[in-house]
């Protein structure tokens, strides 16, 4: 089983640690190899894109409560589905 903190750190703290070795499409497959839902994986690509946003243009129309309770929602169907 993997541990949920990892899982946190995928979903939330990702975007301010990412290098080549954490790319978006490698956890994603990382995820798929776990037999993560494809959705699952593609909705959690989704808040990492909505994360980078927010931190790159601030004046950005993201809505980071709605992200937040995203990102809650996808820890918990991950840690689920592995």
């Amino acid at each position: 089983m993997v541990n949920i903190s990892f899982i946190y750190f995928l979903i939330i703290e990702y975007p301010f640690f990412s290098s080549p070795e954490l790319s978006k499409s490698k956890i994603e497959i990382l995820l798929l190899d776990k037999k993560v839902k494809k959705q699952t994986a593609l909705d959690y690509v989704s808040v990492i894109e909505n994360c980078e946003l927010a931190r790159y243009a601030p004046g950005s129309s993201v809505n980071i409560q709605s992200d937040f309770e995203k990102a809650s929602r996808l820890i918990s169907t991950i840690d689920k589905q592995l």
